[in-house]
């Protein structure tokens, strides 16, 4: 008696396996619309049913299962879909609709979950789930004769090869594929057909210890501070939340290319809300010098600026510099916003440019007659016009 207790396909009546005919159509599906949108090119990954490793830890736990339906490209879809189709119509009416729509929820779940606790994103595609089933048929067929017929040598010598090989590929750069996903999947699926398929006779701990064993898989979407996606995630949330301390003690455990430039402005405010204004100058430094980055911008130019022309601290204060970045803020604003123009007033008056720090002074309160900034713009054109500079230990954003 196999560990499922089915009855035997031909009991069973091999009821049409609708689930995976409704898998791979909306496969199909949904490359078409890619096509249309222009996103195939791109791997899907501007597509809606997209979501990152960094948003599925913050609580978008759909995006484990959406993923499963965006492909890369005509190969990458033609491949997953074929296998996906073989195994599954062969596995589906074995088993039932309501355990293989199970199955692929869990399988399909758990291999994007691994990715993304390995890799920190979700990887796009169904192989994650194809592995499952291969791991099911692999390791049930060992015992049950129905499976032992889907799946030959041949293609275990496939799959298995195919797994390193494209291992070997991500890590030459050739290509960047889930790997994760394949070994999380594959990993799942032999685990389900040792505990459900591959039994002589039913033993509940096993079947107990398999499925602890998958949901501690999902664990370190919740707690994983060895991975930078975790703590980017973490620290967005403190930061959010103004607890700066917080927030830069995981800021400084993210080491990841394709936000470089969030961290590192993030750190950057987050300095400068603390009133650690020497670290603030090497975190503004930092996200200068970092190509590409829309968040070297007006107002990190004048939280920058401000810094250098009202710090209290000799060794930080850089009038000229202050200048340089107060002119790059309201030059990128195009001089609409009365608070750049009050920063560039303190530059002028920090290098002792007192006739320029009235006339922008004077410039940005023309600008402003409404907010609570008013006030200290004419506390500070009063200084201004008396020849003294403004020194302000708090911090500006």
């Amino acid at each position: 008696m196999n560990g499922f207790d089915f009855d035997s396909p031909r009991e069973h009546g091999f009821l049409p396996p609708m689930i995976t005919y409704v898998l791979c159509g909306l496969c199909g599906f949904v490359f078409v619309l890619q096509m249309m949108e222009g996103n195939g090119s791109s791997g899907g990954l501007a597509y809606p049913g997209f979501v990152d490793g960094l948003n599925v830890i913050q609580g978008e736990y759909w995006g484990l299962l959406t993923t499963f339906f965006l492909h890369g490209d005509f190969l990458h879809i033609a491949f997953n879909v074929y296998w996906l189709y073989r195994f599954g119509t062969a596995v589906e009416p074995y088993i039932g609709w309501k355990r293989f729509a199970l199955f692929w929820v869990i399988g399909t779940a758990l291999s994007s979950a691994v990715e993304v606790e390995v890799s920190g994103n979700t990887g796009i595609g169904a192989s994650g789930f194809v592995y499952a089933l291969f791991g099911l048929i692999w390791i049930g067929g060992r015992t049950d004769h129905y499976l032992a017929r889907i799946v030959d040598n041949q293609v275990v010598v496939l799959f298995i090869v195919w797994l390193f090989l494209c291992m070997g590929l991500t890590w030459t750069g050739v290509w960047a594929i889930a790997n994760a996903a394949h070994v999380g999947g594959l990993a799942f699926g032999c685990l389900c057909g040792y505990a459900f398929i591959n039994r002589e006779e039913e033993n509940r701990s096993i079947r107990v210890t398999a499925s602890a064993i998958t949901i501690l898989a999902f664990l370190p979407l919740f707690y994983a501070p060895w991975s930078s996606t975790w703590n980017l995630a973490q620290a967005e949330k403190a930061y959010e939340g103004q607890k700066y301390e917080r927030a830069l003690s995981y800021f400084d455990r993210v080491h990841l290319k394709v936000y470089e430039g969030y961290v590192a402005y993030c750190r950057a405010d987050g300095l400068t809300q603390l009133g650690r204004t020497d670290e603030a100058v090497a975190a503004y430094k930092e996200l200068f010098s970092i190509a590409d980055t829309d968040l070297a911008n007006s107002a990190s130019y004048n939280s920058y600026a401000w810094i250098l022309a009202t710090t209290s601290d000799d060794k930080v204060r850089d009038p000229q510099e202050a200048i340089r970045y107060a002119l790059m803020a309201c030059e990128k604003d195009d001089y609409k916003d009365s608070a750049y123009i009050d920063t560039l007033a303190a530059a002028y008056a920090s290098a002792k440019q007192f006739d320029q720090a009235v006339q922008w002074q004077q410039k940005a309160l023309a600008l402003n007659q409404s907010d609570d900034l008013v006030k200290e713009m004419k506390e500070r054109l009063s200084l201004y016009q008396t020849h003294q500079t403004y020194r302000d230990p708090a911090p500006r954003r």
